[in-house]
């Protein structure tokens, strides 16, 4: 379940995302209502341009590229980083993914979610209660960091 300062989620929060990694896992590809469903799920805004010029683009493009991205995140022969830089890059011809890494990140996290993570605000201000601070990160750096904070905490 998670949380925040001062409250809790729904237990059922996360259902949502873990349908949307059932599928990706199924299918090897994200659609847009994938999209739409980790929009809802982080609570980001679908009212922008972006969001109409991703609409506008046939399904089929939209899971070429994420199968794309999905393939490289998912290979096991890449250090999590590296996975993590060429999965991003895959997404950055899809509008809405050009810029920063919330959005990309969940796409990334539900074609991996044992390789990958989340990074938004919340990721970032947790990292900075445990004295890591990033600032203006690339994917592949916050995963590199997760990976060795994950070393850390089970040696």
């Amino acid at each position: 379940m998670l949380t925040k300062i001062g409250t809790t989620t729904a237990s059922h929060y996360d259902e949502t995302l873990q349908d949307v990694i059932q599928r990706a896992s199924a299918s090897g590809s994200i659609g847009k209502a994938d999209i739409g469903a980790l929009l809802l799920w982080k609570r980001l805004r679908a009212d922008t341009p972006w969001a109409a010029d991703l609409m506008a683009l046939p399904d089929t493009n939209v899971r070429r590229t994420t199968a794309a991205a999905i393939t490289a995140v998912r290979d096991a022969s890449l250090s999590l980083s590296v996975a993590a830089q060429a999965g991003r890059a895959a997404l950055t011809h899809l509008p809405g993914f050009r810029t920063g890494d919330a959005l990309a990140s969940a796409v990334l996290t539900t074609a991996a979610p044992n390789r990958m993570a989340i990074y938004d605000r919340r990721a970032h201000n947790g990292l900075h209660a445990l004295g890591i601070t990033l600032s203006h990160t690339p994917v592949g750096v916050l995963i590199a960091v997760l990976s060795q904070v994950r070393a850390n905490v089970l040696t």
